[in-house]
């Protein structure tokens, strides 16, 4: 079997979006994948004037089988760390206002990126689920 790494849009509105990414690695780590990109957001209507250009990060539950480490970045030149995870938890920043990627960053192209560290030659897996904020400009 090859690993298996799934994406789904959960909720999307003019404003948020809530999004599932699950793997189950059973012959290496996952390379760095796409989470989420711009052009898979179609509920931009609505907002003021303005070009969808990344997401904000409010909110991280996670769970992962004992060992591996899913890291999540910004898309850049040189990527941006949203965060490192592992086991079973949440992280949540909406209270200080989200974590906010650079925008102005060489090469940012606002997809989230994902991928895995420290895979063993048993089979793995992991489910994350986003809870993010559209940024316009």
């Amino acid at each position: 079997m090859a690993n298996i790494y799934d994406v789904k849009i959960i909720q999307e509105g003019p404003r948020n979006c809530r999004v599932r990414a699950s793997g189950i690695l059973d012959t290496a780590n996952l390379a760095s994948s796409a989470l989420v990109t711009l052009a898979q957001m179609t509920n931009n209507d609505g907002r003021p004037a303005g070009i969808l250009r990344g997401f904000r990060v409010d909110e991280i539950q996670f769970v992962s089988s004992s060992g591996i480490s899913v890291i999540v970045e910004w898309e850049a030149t040189a990527n941006q760390l949203i965060a490192a995870v592992s086991d079973a938890n949440s992280q949540n920043w909406e209270d200080d206002g989200g974590l906010i990627p650079n925008l102005a960053a060489a090469g940012f192209t606002g997809t989230i990126l994902l991928r895995t560290l420290n895979w063993t030659a048993s089979t793995q897996t992991f489910t994350l689920t986003f809870k993010l904020v559209k940024l316009y400009v």
